[in-house]
């Protein structure tokens, strides 16, 4: 699946992570602080070079890229794994972790 316009790879920026073309944002810390709780002003207002457009192209190129994130997601929760969820396994960690967010909504 190729790239959208304002997403890049390149691997001498971020070890080559997918980041706002142009910058060293990388389109992992926007998800990430959006599932924070960061509201698109506050990132606008704390990262003055991104736009809508590309909050809205990170969010666009994640959908698209779902099973790259989840293997992110999953090899980061291996890595926590001992103080993730204690007694369970990465994708059992991530499961429990679902759930949580699944009912704060």
């Amino acid at each position: 699946m190729p790239l959208h316009p304002r997403i890049e790879m390149n691997p001498a920026v971020m070890l080559g992570k997918p980041v706002i073309r142009g910058t060293r944002i990388p389109v992992e810390l926007l998800l990430r602080k959006l599932s924070e709780g960061a509201t698109e002003r506050d990132l606008l207002e704390g990262y003055p070079r991104l736009t809508p457009d590309d909050l809205r192209a990170a969010l666009a190129y994640a959908a698209d890229h779902e099973e790259a994130f989840e293997a992110m997601l999953l090899r980061r929760f291996e890595d926590l794994r001992s103080g993730a969820v204690k007694g369970h396994t990465a994708e059992e960690s991530l499961a429990i972790v679902r759930r949580g967010m699944r009912r704060k909504r």
